[in-house]
């Protein structure tokens, strides 16, 4: 197969699976348009493009420190993704400046999210991440990644205009509940 084509399979394999950065997208979404579902998409994004890189380097040292500090990380996550949904649900209806930070605050979910590096370095293990056509690859799963982040965001952006505010409240909590949820867990699985 074809490096860049499999980089972007790749993308849209590990992007496309339901989780908090979903949500996370589609709330910001709702907030603040396309263009905010698309910053927050795109540091989802450049997470998958950096782990794809790390695991093409051979990141057996990165892939070292996060099974050694997993719960930290996990512990990290689950706080900062409480924090996001509080956030979300303090918001009432359409914000008048949609976060500028989504972007940042998406890139370091992606990155403090360990099965993103395991998935990577799977895929190299398996040959399906061929280690020879790196850039082509990362340009792929970047493609791939963000491809999906701007059809959910287009599709969300499109529902959200035909959203009234009560509707836009309960979508608003819906993925305020789903965010929290996800932190939830990562947490629980640190204190067990």
């Amino acid at each position: 197969m074809d490096p860049l084509l499999g980089g972007v399979v790749l993308g849209l394999s590990v992007a496309a699976p339901p989780g908090p950065n979903a949500a996370l997208c589609m709330a910001e979404t709702l907030a603040g348009g396309r263009g905010a579902g698309l910053r927050a998409g795109c540091g989802v994004a450049s997470a998958h493009a950096l782990y794809a890189t790390l695991a093409l380097v051979g990141a057996g040292r990165a892939s070292e420190w996060i099974t050694r500090e997993a719960r930290a990380v996990r512990l990290l996550a689950g706080l900062v993704l409480v924090g996001l949904a509080l956030r979300l649900e303090l918001t009432r209806g359409r914000p008048r400046s949609p976060s500028s930070r989504v972007f940042a605050i998406t890139l370091g979910l992606g990155l403090v999210n360990p099965l993103t590096l395991l998935y990577f370095s799977a895929a190299v293990a398996l040959g399906v991440l061929p280690t020879g056509a790196g850039p082509l690859v990362v340009a792929g799963v970047f493609a791939g990644s963000a491809a999906w982040w701007a059809v959910l965001a287009t599709a969300v952006a499109g529902l959200g205009r035909r959203l009234d505010d009560r509707r836009l409240a309960w979508a608003n909590r819906a993925a305020a509940l789903t965010i929290a949820g996800f932190g939830g867990i990562a947490i629980a699985t640190v204190l067990t």
